[in-house]
C-alpha cells in the first residue's frame, strides 16, 4: 500500500486530491486542507477551501462555477439581504449553510502548518507528501522540515492549475472586482498590489533553502 499525504485548498486543491483518489488501486490518501482562510459569518466558522475539497471529493461540487454545492439555491442569502444583514457578498447557499450549521464544533486551525504536518507525519508516516506549487512559500517549508527531520518522505510539488488567461486558479478569484480581475494574471498586478503590503513586507521572514 502506498501512502500519500496532499496538502489541498480551493478548487486545485480539491482536483489534485481527487485525481490522488485514483491514482491507483492500492493509495492511502490523507488530505491536510488549509483553514488559514477560514472567517466567521452569521455566527457561523464558514470554511471555503474545506468545504470544496469535501464537496469535490463527494461528488457534490457545482463544476460550473467551481464552488458550493450542486443544485444549490440561495433563499436564505436573498431573505437576509432583504433584512439588510451584511455582508451580502459571500454566496452562501442554503445546502452550504446547511453544512456550516452541523460544522459549528470544527477547532480552529493550527497556527503553523509545519506543526500540522509534523503531525499528521508522524501518524500516517507516508510514503509521499504533495504540496501545491502555488502556496511556494509554505512548499519550501515542508522541504526544509522534512529534511531537517529526517523524515523518509518524497515530497511531490504538483504544478498550479492555471485559468485561460494564465492566473492561478483559486476559490478567492471570486472576490476580485471585475478590474481587479483583469489585471491580476499580469505584471501590472504585483506592483498595484506590493505598496499594499508596506514599506518591508519580507522582513519578518528568513529565506530557507529546500536543499539544506
Amino acid at each position: 500500500m502506498t501512502r500519500i499525504v496532499a496538502l489541498a485548498g480551493g478548487v486545485g486543491g480539491a482536483k489534485m486530491a481527487q485525481g490522488l483518489m485514483h491514482a491507483a488501486d492500492d493509495v492511502d490518501l490523507t488530505v491536510i486542507v488549509n483553514t488559514a482562510d477560514d472567517f466567521e459569518l452569521f455566527g457561523l466558522r464558514i470554511s471555503p477551501d474545506l468545504d470544496t475539497v469535501m464537496y469535490t471529493l463527494g461528488d457534490g461540487l457545482d463544476l460550473q462555477r467551481g464552488w458550493g454545492r450542486l443544485d444549490e439555491s440561495f433563499n436564505a442569502k436573498e431573505e437576509l439581504a432583504a433584512y439588510g444583514m451584511e455582508p451580502t457578498w459571500f454566496g452562501l447557499g442554503d445546502r452550504d449553510l446547511a453544512t456550516h450549521l452541523c460544522g459549528r464544533s470544527r477547532p480552529v486551525h493550527f497556527a503553523g502548518v509545519a506543526t500540522v504536518v509534523t503531525k499528521l507525519f508522524n501518524i500516517v508516516q507516508p510514503d509521499v507528501a504533495v504540496f501545491g506549487e502555488k502556496d511556494f512559500q509554505q512548499l519550501t517549508i515542508i522541504k526544509h522540515m522534512t529534511h531537517q527531520l529526517g523524515y523518509p518522505v518524497e515530497v511531490i510539488a504538483c504544478p498550479i492549475v492555471r485559468e485561460k488567461d494564465g492566473l492561478a486558479m483559486s476559490s478567492r478569484n471570486m472576490l476580485l472586482t471585475s478590474d481587479d480581475r483583469k489585471l491580476a494574471p499580469t505584471e501590472d498586478f504585483a506592483a498595484y498590489a506590493l505598496p499594499l503590503l508596506g514599506p518591508d513586507p519580507f522582513s519578518p521572514y528568513q529565506r530557507l533553502d529546500p536543499a539544506t
